[in-house]
C-alpha cells in the first residue's frame, strides 16, 4: 500500500513516527490531479508522505492500515473538496484524525480546494447536501452524524490553506515549504552550523536518492576536504528515523589500515541487529545477507578506498530490504564503477556567498567581514575554490590578526597553484607562533590521530613539551578536533597527510634523516641499511601494525646489531610487539619515553636504562630483571611492568623522582627491594594479583607523597606492611583477599589520613581494631565477604565522614550491629546483600543522606518500608533458588510496579520535604548532587502505569506541545531485563528538537543523561526503574524546544546480547493535593508540602477519579434536596 517505511511513537508504540505527513482526501475529486501533484512535491522535498492506495478495498469502516498510518504520522493534511462529505470513508478517517489530535499525537492542517471554509465549518452547500442525504437514508445514526459535523467544524477552524483563485503550482509550493519548516527544527539546526549544506542536501535527495521500493546505492566522490563525509553524515541524521536500521561507519580507509575490517562489520551488525559475536568476515557477510534483506536500511560507508571494504560491508543490493539507501563516500570514482554504483554525486564546493560566510565565521566569528577586510576576505575565498576545509583552516589562522598580516598571508596564497591544497593548508601550520606547537602537530599527524587526548598529553609531556597548551592552540586553529565522550584526537585526512608530507620534505625524502618514523617498513629499512642518524626524534609502531606485518619482518630484526645507537636525539620510542633483541644494546641517553609491550627480552642490556628516561613501559613482557645495582635515574617518574615475568625489583634508590610503580599481575614476583620504602615522591604502588609475593618492605614516613597502595589478591601476604611513622598522604589502602588474619591497631594509628579502606574477602577476620574511630577521614569502608566478622565496633559511629559502607555477604551480623549503622550521618552508599536479612532496622530512616541501597540477594527480606526519602538507587535483584519464593515478592506480577511506584513516589515527596523546588528550571542543588532515582526489583513486566511502552530495548516518544509546563518534574524510564546479565545496562536518553547548547549536540540530538547500574547474574526477570529529574534535564539540554525523546537501553559488554525485552517511559507531574489525596492515600504524605506527584499514564485514572467524585457530590446534593422537600 505504501512506498516508505519506518516507525511510530504513541502511548502504545515503540519508535519514531513512520510518516511525516498523512494525506486525507476524496479520491474521486482530487486523486489524479491536485493530490497527486502535492504528494510528488512533498516526496521530492524529502518529506515522507502517506497516501492511500487506490486499489485499497473500500467499505463502511476505514482499514486498520489507514488507522495505523494516521497514528504513525506527525502531521495530517486534510484536503476538503466539493464532494468530500459524501464519503463516509473520508468522514470516518477524519474522525480518527481528530481523535489523535485531541490526544496530542497529531497536528492537523486543512486545505480548502475549491470550497469555501465557512461551508465546511457550518456544513453548507455540498456539505449540507451530504448530511441531508445521510438523514434521509437513515443508514447512519444521529449520534454518528453529529460526530462527523463536529469534526468538520473543528478541522475547518484550524489554520490552513485556501486555494481561492491562486495557481495550483504556486499554492503547492507554499504548502510544501511550510510543511518543511514545521517538520524540521533539526534541519534548521543543521543550517545554523553547516553553511550551504541545505541546498546540497536538497539536490542530492531530489536527483540521486529514490523514495520508492528500490534499493538505492549512490556514491559521493571528490577530493579530500570537499565535504563528502559532512554531506553523508547530514543525510544520515536527517533521515535515519525513516528507516528500520541506520548506521554510519566512519573513517573506513584509516581503520582498514589497522586490519579492522572485521571490527567494522561488528560495528554495523551491532547497531543494526544487536549481533556482537562474529568470528570472521565471511560469517559477517552471511549474517548480513540473511538478516538484513527484509529491513529498510540506511547505511553510510565513509572514506572507502578498497574493493574488499565494499564487498564485505555492502556487497550487493539484494542484501538489503526494499527502500534501503546505501551511501558511499570515496576519492576513487573507479572503485564505485567497479562495484556497479551508477549514481555518483560529485560535490563542487561551496558557492561564493556560502564560502564567504563560512570563511567569515572562522575569521571574524561573524557572517560578514569587518570593515577594511572585505576585499582581502574575498581574495582568500577566491583562492580557496569553495573547499570547506581550506576555508575553515585559513579563517581560523587569520582570526585576530592585523591587516598587514592578512596581506602577507594572501601573498603566500597567490604564489601557490590552486591545485596545491597542501601548500595552502600549510600556511596555517607555518603561522603557529611556537616551534613546539608545530612539533606537537607533527607528532599527532604522524602518530596519535585517534588516540585519547589525555594519553597523548601524557606522552608529549614526557617528550618535554607543554602539551596541554599546544593541543589547545591546535584546536583553536582548527588543525585538530576532539571526538566523542572519551575525547579522542581527530584530524582531517588532508591535514594528516600534510603533516606526514612536511616530515618527509624536511628530510628531503631520506628515511634516515626523518624526524619521525611511523611505518614498520620504514623502520626496517633504516635498521637494515644502517641509515639511522641523529635527526630521528620519535618512533611509534603500535601493536596492530607490528602484529599484522610480523610475517614480513618478524625475526629479521635480529640481524641489526647497531640498532638505535646512532639515533642520539631519539626521545620517544613506542615499538609494541616487535622482537628487536640486538638492536637495543645501546639506547641513546636522550630517550625519555620507552613503551615496549610484549618485549621478548628476559633481561635488558647492561647499558640500560638511559639517563634521561621519564617513563618505562614494559607491560606484558618476558622481562625478569631490569638492572643490577643502583642506577642514576633522576628523571624517571613511571614504571609499568604489569603482567610481565618480573621476579624481583631492582634498587630504586637512584630514582628519587619515581611517582608510579605498577606491578599488577606479576605472577612470578617474589621480592621487592627495600629501597621502595624510601621513595619520597612515590604516589601509587600497585601490586594487585602478585600471587607469589610473600612479604613487603617497611614503609617509612618519608614517603610523604604516597596516596595509594593496592595489595588486593596477593594471596600469600600474611601481614600488612609495617608503617614506620604516620603516613599523612596515604588515602587509599586496598587489601582485598589476602592471607592476613588481623588488622593491627598499630597500623591504624599510622593511617589517620586514610579515606578508602578495602578489606574485601578477609575470610579469617573476626573483629576490627578498637581504634577504628581514629580514621577520622575515612569515607569508604569495604567489609564485603568478611564472613567471620560478627561485630562492628561501637565507635564506628564516630567516623563522621564515612559515606560508603559495603557489608555484602556478612551473614554473621545481627540486627543490633546493623543498628549502629543508623548513626552514620554522612552515609550515602550502603550494601547489605545478605540472604539472612529479614527486615531493615527502623533507625535506617534516620540516614538522612543515604542515596544508594543495595539489597540484592536478600532472599528473606519482608519489607523495604524503613527508607529515607533521599534514597535514589535501590537494588533489589536476587538470585533465589527456583523452589524458594521470598515472602516480600510472593505471588505478584504487576505488584512489582506498585512497589516501585510507592518507593519512587516517596522519593519524589522527599524532594519537596527538602524544599528542592522546581520553579527555577535551570537551578541545581547547591551541593551539585543529582536527583536521579533508580530501583532494580523482581518483576515480569513493565508496570502498567507507564504511559509509553514498547517491546525491545528502545522507545521513542513524541511530546505534546505543552509538555514542559511548570508542574513537570521529570521522566520515569523503565526496562524489563532477563536473567542473562553479567555486567550492566545503560539507559541512553536523547532529546530531539531545537536546542541551544551546541557543546552537547550531535547535529540535532542531545545525549541528556546516562544512568548506569552494575549487577551480577540474575536468575529471574527484573524491572529497572529510573527517574530523570527536571533539574538534570535542563542543566544538560537547556531551555530549547524539545519535541521528542528517544531512550535506548544498552548492555555494557560489547560481547553480550541485549537482555532488555520491554521498556517504557512516563512523564512525571505534580498535581494539587485536593484532587489526588484519595487516589494516592497509599503513598507516604509529606506534611510540609501541599503537592502530590502523579504520572502521565495515570491521567485516565485521575479523570475517572474526578468524575466519580463529582457524581458522589451530585448524589449527596440530590439527597439533601430531597430532605429539604
Amino acid at each position: 500500500m505504501s512506498t516508505q517505511g519506518a516507525s511510530t511513537s504513541s502511548p502504545s508504540s515503540s519508535s519514531t513516527p513512520r510518516w511525516d505527513v498523512f494525506l486525507s482526501f476524496r479520491g474521486e475529486d482530487t486523486r489524479k490531479g491536485f493530490t497527486d501533484h502535492l504528494y510528488d512535491a512533498l516526496i521530492r522535498k524529502g518529506i515522507f508522505t502517506f497516501r492511500d492506495d487506490p486499489k485499497l478495498e473500500r467499505g463502511k469502516f476505514i482499514s486498520q492500515e489507514l488507522v495505523k498510518a494516521i497514528e504513525e504520522s506527525r502531521f495530517a493534511i486534510v484536503i476538503f473538496s466539493i464532494k468530500y462529505a459524501f464519503s463516509t470513508w473520508c468522514l470516518n478517517e477524519l474522525e480518527h484524525i481528530v481523535r489523535c489530535r485531541k490526544e496530542k499525537r497529531l497536528e492537523v492542517f486543512p486545505i480548502f480546494y475549491h470550497v469555501d471554509p465557512s461551508d465546511v465549518r457550518k456544513q453548507r452547500g455540498t456539505f449540507a447536501e451530504a448530511f441531508d442525504k445521510y438523514k434521509e437514508s437513515c443508514k447512519e445514526s444521529i449520534e454518528k452524524v453529529e460526530i462527523w459535523k463536529s469534526t468538520l467544524t473543528e478541522v475547518a477552524n484550524l489554520s490552513g490553506w485556501d486555494l481561492q483563485d491562486r495557481r495550483e503550482s504556486n499554492f503547492i509550493k507554499d504548502i510544501v515549504e511550510e510543511m518543511w519548516k514545521k517538520l524540521s527544527p533539526k534541519f534548521s539546526r543543521i543550517n545554523k552550523n553547516l553553511i550551504g549544506i541545505q541546498s546540497i542536501v536538497d539536490k542530492l535527495i531530489t536527483s540521486y536518492l529514490d523514495f520508492g521500493n528500490n534499493v538505492c546505492m549512490i556514491g559521493i566522490c571528490g577530493m579530500g576536504g570537499i565535504g563528502k563525509t559532512t554531506l553523508a553524515r547530514v543525510v544520515c541524521e536527517m533521515y535515519s528515523d525513516k528507516f528500520d536500521v541506520s548506521s554510519l561507519i566512519a573513517d573506513i580507509r584509516e581503520k582498514s589500515k589497522k586490519g579492522d575490517l572485521l571490527q567494522l562489520q561488528k560495528q554495523f551488525l551491532k547497531e543494526s541487529l544487536g549481533v556482537t559475536e562474529i568470528w570472521d568476515v565471511h560469517q559477517g557477510v552471511a549474517i548480513m545477507k540473511d538478516r538484513l534483506r527484509h529491513k529498510k536500511v540506511l547505511l553510510v560507508l565513509d572514506d572507502v578506498d578498497h574493493m574488499d571494504q565494499l564487498e564485505n560491508l555492502a556487497g550487493e543490493r539484494q542484501w538489503f530490504g526494499s527502500g534501503s539507501w546505501i551511501i558511499i563516500t570515496t576519492r576513487d570514482e573507479h572503485l564505485l564503477a567497479k562495484h556497479g554504483v551508477l549514481k555518483i554525486y560529485k560535490p563542487n564546493g561551496l558557492n561564493n556567498d556560502d564560502a564567504l560566510q563560512l570563511f567569515c565565521s572562522k575569521a571574524f566569528n561573524n557572517e560578514q567581514p569587518k570593515e577594511d577586510y572585505t576585499l582581502l576576505s574575498q581574495e582568500f575565498v577566491k583562492y580557496a575554490s569553495g573547499l570547506p576545509l581550506t576555508l575553515v583552516t585559513l579563517g581560523s589562522f587569520l582570526f585576530g590578526r592585523k591587516i598587514d598580516e592578512w596581506q602577507s598571508a594572501l601573498d603566500l596564497v597567490k604564489k601557490k597553484s590552486k591545485k596545491e591544497i597542501f601548500d595552502i593548508l600549510k600556511i596555517s601550520y607555518d603561522g603557529l607562533e611556537e616551534e613546539e606547537w608545530k612539533e606537537i602537530f607533527l607528532d599527532i599527524a604522524c602518530f596519535f590521530k585517534g588516540w585519547s587526548k589525555l594519553e597523548v598529553i601524557h606522552i608529549l609531556e614526557n617528550r618535554g613539551f607543554q602539551a596541554s597548551i599546544g593541543i589547545s592552540v591546535l584546536l583553536d586553529k582548527s588543525l585538530l578536533t576532539v571526538i566523542g565522550y572519551n575525547e579522542r584526537l581527530g584530524m582531517h585526512d588532508l591535514l594528516q597527510e600534510m603533516g606526514e608530507k612536511i616530515v618527509r620534505q624536511q628530510s628531503r625524502e631520506e628515511l634516515g634523516r626523518q624526524s619521525r618514523l611511523w611505518l614498520l617498513e620504514d623502520l626496517f629499512r633504516v635498521l637494515e641499511y644502517n641509515m639511522a642518524t641523529n635527526a630521528i626524534q620519535a618512533i611509534v609502531i603500535k601493536n596492530w601494525e607490528a602484529r599484522s606485518r610480523k610475517k614480513n619482518y618478524g625475526e629479521d630484526f635480529e640481524e641489526f646489531p647497531e640498532g638505535f645507537s646512532k639515533m642520539s636525539n631519539l626521545r620517544l620510542l613506542i615499538i609494541d610487539g616487535l622482537h628487536i633483541p640486538n638492536a637495543l644494546n645501546r639506547f641513546p641517553n636522550s630517550l625519555r619515553h620507552l613503551s615496549w609491550e610484549y618485549c621478548s627480552l628476559k633481561c635488558l642490556p647492561s647499558s640500560f636504562p638511559p639517563k634521561e628516561l621519564v617513563e618505562l613501559d614494559l607491560r606484558d613482557s618476558k622481562c625478569e630483571y631490569l638492572w643490577e645495582g643502583a642506577k642514576c635515574l633522576e628523571n624517571l617518574k613511571s614504571i609499568n611492568l604489569s603482567s610481565s615475568n618480573l621476579i624481583r625489583t631492582p634498587d630504586f634508590s637512584g630514582a628519587p623522582r619515581l611517582e608510579v610503580l605498577d606491578l599488577r599481575w606479576c605472577d612470578n614476583l617474589v621480592g621487592l627491594h627495600p629501597s621502595i620504602g624510601q621513595l619520597s615522591k612515590l604516589k601509587s604502588l600497585n601490586l594487585r594479583f602478585c600471587e607469589s609475593l610473600t612479604n613487603l618492605p617497611s614503609l617509612s614516613s618519608k614517603m610523604e607523597s604516597l596516596t595509594s597502595i593496592d595489595l588486593s589478591n596477593c594471596s600469600k601476604i600474611k601481614k600488612i606492611p609495617e608503617f614506620k611513622g604516620t603516613m599523612k598522604s596515604l588515602s587509599e589502602l586496598i587489601l582485598g583477599r589476602p592471607a592476613i588474619k588481623e588488622l593491627p591497631p598499630s597500623s591504624i594509628e599510622c593511617l589517620t589520613g586514610l579515606e578508602i579502606l578495602d578489606l574485601k574477602g578477609w575470610k579469617d577476620l573476626k573483629c576490627l581494631p578498637s581504634n577504628m574511630d581514629s580514621l577520622r577521614s575515612l569515607k569508604f569502608l569495604n567489609l564485603s565477604w568478611c564472613s567471620k566478622l560478627a561485630n562492628l565496633p561501637e565507635n564506628l559511629r564516630k567516623i563522621k565522614c564515612l559515606e560508603r559502607l559495603d557489608l555484602t555477604g556478612m551473614s554473621q551480623l545481627e540486627e543490633i550491629e546493623l543498628n549502629r549503622i543508623g548513626c552514620l550521618s554522612s552515609l550515602k552508599y550502603l550494601s547489605l546483600c545478605c540472604h539472612k536479612l529479614v527486615t531493615l532496622p527502623a533507625i535506617f530512616s534516620q540516614l538522612s543522606k543515604l542515596e544508594v541501597l543495595d539489597l540484592s540477594d536478600c532472599w528473606k527480606l519482608l519489607s523495604v518500608s524503613e527508607l529515607p526519602s533521599t534514597t535514589r538507587y535501590i537494588n533489589l535483584y536476587h538470585s533465589f533458588p527456583p523452589s524458594y519464593s521470598p515472602p516480600f515478592f510472593r505471588g505478584y506480577d504487576e505488584s512489582s510496579g506498585g512497589v516501585a511506584f510507592t518507593i519512587l513516589n516517596r522519593y519524589l515527596q522527599g524532594l519537596f520535604c527538602q524544599k528542592i523546588g522546581y520553579e527555577n528550571a535551570t537551578k541545581r542543588k547547591e551541593d551539585g548532587s543529582k536527583t536521579e532515582f533508580q530501583i532494580i526489583i523482581p518483576g515480569c513486566s513493565v508496570p502498567r502505569w507507564l504511559t509509553y511502552q514498547s517491546r525491545g530495548n528502545s522507545i521513542s516518544v513524541v511530546l505534546s506541545p505543552n509538555w514542559c509546563n511548570s508542574r513537570w518534574m521529570g521522566f520515569t524510564l523503565c526496562a524489563l531485563f532477563n536473567s542473562f546479565v553479567y555486567s550492566g545496562l545503560r539507559a541512553r536518553v536523547k532529546a530531539i528538537g531545537d536546542m541551544p547548547h551546541s557543546q552537547y549536540v550531535s547535529k540535532f540530538h542531545f545525549e541528556t543523561s546516562k544512568f548506569q547500574f552494575h549487577f551480577g547474574f540474575c536468575s529471574s526477570n527484573h524491572v529497572w526503574l529510573l527517574y530523570l529529574s527536571r533539574d538534570d534535564w535542563f542543566s544538560t539540554v537547556g531551555n530549547g524546544e524539545c519535541t521528542q525523546i528517544e531512550v535506548v537501553f544498552e548492555v555494557d559488554s560489547p560481547y553480550s546480547m541485549n537482555p532488555v525485552g520491554q521498556c517504557g517511559v512516563s512523564l512525571v507531574y505534580e498535581l494539587d493535593m485536593e484532587l489526588m489525596e484519595e487516589l494516592n492515600q497509599a503513598n507516604a504524605q509529606c506534611s510540609s508540602s501541599s503537592r502530590v506527584i502523579t504520572f502521565e499514564g495515570w491521567d485516565g485514572v485521575h479523570r475517572g477519579f474526578v468524575k466519580s467524585k463529582r457524581r458522589k457530590e451530585k448524589k449527596k446534593k440530590s439527597s439533601r434536596d430531597d430532605c429539604d422537600d
